[in-house]
């Protein structure tokens, strides 16, 4: 979090394995007691951000909370399906 309030000349990408907000919770199973374990609240530290990426909750997102490009790309167990919503392996971020 510290690091987030530095400044310096450039983009800032965060890195995490839980999701950085309940908007990126999984499609299907909506927000419950356990969606704790999938996504936290950091939207005040999302606006701090140019990029987040993460992963975890094995549902694909892709878009803009604040100023900050929030994103997953993740391959999920061979059992779970959501229509339209799958593994990009040619997916690139330009910064």
């Amino acid at each position: 979090r510290k690091k987030l309030d530095e400044t310096f000349d450039g983009r800032t990408v965060v890195i995490t394995h839980h999701a950085p907000s309940n908007k990126c919770n999984h499609r299907e199973y909506g927000l419950s007691p356990f969606s704790s374990g999938f996504v936290s609240n950091y939207n005040a530290l999302i606006k701090k951000a140019t990029l987040w990426c993460y992963g975890h909750t094995h549902s694909n997102e892709d878009l803009m909370i604040e100023d900050c490009r929030v994103i997953s790309n993740q391959a999920r167990y061979p059992h779970e399906t959501v229509a339209g919503n799958e593994y990009d392996k040619t997916l690139i971020i330009e910064l």
